[in-house]
């Protein structure tokens, strides 16, 4: 069993999931029920991409649930961003410009598990881990708290708002 050396001594990775330590709460609530429940979904990914990657998955399956990634983020991204024009968040443009990144960084993964010959399936799903993780902790949990923030300034005029 593989083991991390670190601040508390031997711990052992494999019986730790990144379910355990990144799951929803409903203080990440945004008030709006069709992103509140993409939300979920994305959350639950990085669980089932990160079970199945640490129990050795082929390629095939990372392929599988990057291309779910996909499906789930463009929709995501979508229903957010005619919100946010919905709103007149100020920085929309801004905002579209991270979803397009974010969803060209995911079809470049998409594009290496589409050459890989299934000698790399680990790196693969590694790769496809820390960008899902990366979603999650770097844009939905920050970026997405900005128009959260604008939302909570505005509830008087507006039906929806950020826990």
């Amino acid at each position: 069993m593989k083991t991390y050396r670190g601040f508390f001594g031997r711990v052992p990775m494999m019986q730790h999931s990144l379910a355990e330590l990144v799951h929803w709460r409903p203080d990440l609530s945004t008030g709006d029920g069709a992103i509140d429940i993409q939300d979920r979904a994305i959350f639950n990914l990085v669980g089932e991409i990160d079970e199945v990657w640490r129990h050795g998955a082929s390629v095939a399956q990372v392929r599988d649930l990057a291309a779910r990634a996909s499906r789930l983020l463009e929709a995501h991204f979508l229903h957010e961003e005619r919100l946010l024009a919905e709103i007149g968040y100020p920085h929309r443009a801004q905002h579209a410009a991270e979803h397009r990144e974010l969803l060209e960084d995911l079809a470049a993964i998409r594009a290496d598990l589409d050459r890989d010959d299934g000698a790399n399936a680990g790196r693969a799903g590694l790769q496809l881990s820390n960008f899902i993780l990366g979603v999650v902790l770097g844009h939905m949990v920050n970026t997405d708290s900005d128009y959260c923030a604008y939302l909570a300034d505005e509830t008087d005029r507006l039906s929806i708002g950020c826990a």
